[in-house]
């Protein structure tokens, strides 16, 4: 896990944009569980309730984020999202 895993999750924008510009690794794979920061993040919301309302978002330039959990490579963060598609 880097520092990067860290920020994502606890929303630290300032931290992650600091660490990303000294060259931390955006797609970097913690040894545990195999998850981007990204991944991260996502748990994070999911654990607080809030996958489903996630799960149907876009990102800035409009990508379904269902479809950057299918590109993440994480079979499991893809599996979350489309159950909490289904719910809603």
């Amino acid at each position: 896990m880097t520092a990067l895993h860290l920020a994502a999750p606890q929303g630290q924008r300032e931290m992650m944009r600091a660490l990303v510009a000294a060259g931390g690794g955006i797609n970097r794979r913690d040894g545990q569980f195999g998850a981007a920061p990204s991944n991260w993040a996502i748990e994070y919301l999911r654990e607080m309730g809030g996958l489903p309302a996630v799960a149907g978002g876009r990102d800035k330039p409009g990508k379904a984020l269902l479809r950057d959990a299918g590109e993440s490579g994480n079979e499991i963060i893809v599996a979350l999202f489309r159950r909490a598609l289904a719910a809603i």
